[in-house]
């Protein structure tokens, strides 16, 4: 078992590491687009207008950032309750998270911390910057990144404050994602996932 938890913690650091490499050859890619946008057939066929290549590329890039999120989130989620359910598994838990009350975070938190008795100090894990993200990602899922649709749009706006330079609003209402913000969920992922393996690892093997 514990050289599963080994290899779970260096497979959670290579997984953000090839995810980020991901976005960074598709925005390469995107870059090459802008500088010599008449060898891309769509322009090619279009018009490579300055204008337009820059409305189509801007398009892209937004798309590409929430796409970031989407996929960092999935990949979390999954090795999250995995995680979780090892754990319970150890203490001797007989609920499951689905058994619990409250958003996703708040289940995660009372499994670790009530239900298992983990000392807040002995796991450190950045629940705040947590909940933060699944608010962006669900903004993104539930009305693609329109703050006209959301149901809790100070909340949202709260958090967008909070991560300046790191996610905006355009036109007072759609959200903008930059890399940077993208680049601090993977690690904040990535450093839950290690946090919680290395736990297990040193309490019970």
């Amino acid at each position: 078992m514990k050289d599963l938890l080994h290899m779970r913690v260096f497979s959670a650091r290579n997984n953000y590491s090839f995810l980020a490499r991901f976005m960074l050859t598709v925005s390469e890619s995107l870059e090459k687009a802008v500088q010599n946008p008449e060898f891309h057939y769509g322009f090619q066929e279009y018009g490579a207008e300055e204008n337009y290549v820059k409305s189509v590329l801007d398009g892209h890039r937004e798309k590409l950032n929430f796409a970031g999120i989407l996929l960092t989130y999935a990949n979390f989620e999954e090795w999250l309750l995995f995680d979780i359910n090892t754990l319970g598994k150890a203490y001797g838990c007989n609920l499951k998270l689905s058994d619990l009350n409250g958003s996703f975070i708040e289940r995660c938190k009372k499994f670790i911390y009530k239900l298992c008795n983990i000392d807040s100090k002995e796991l450190l894990v950045d629940w705040d910057s947590i909940s933060d993200f699944i608010v962006v990602r669900n903004l993104i899922v539930h009305s693609n990144g329109n703050l006209t649709y959301a149901n809790n749009r100070e909340k949202i706006n709260n958090v967008i404050k909070k991560y300046d330079g790191e996610l905006s609003l355009k036109s007072d209402t759609r959200l903008v994602v930059h890399p940077k913000y993208v680049n601090r969920v993977m690690n904040l992922a990535k450093d839950t996932i290690v946090a919680l393996n290395e736990y297990i690892g040193q309490k019970f093997y």
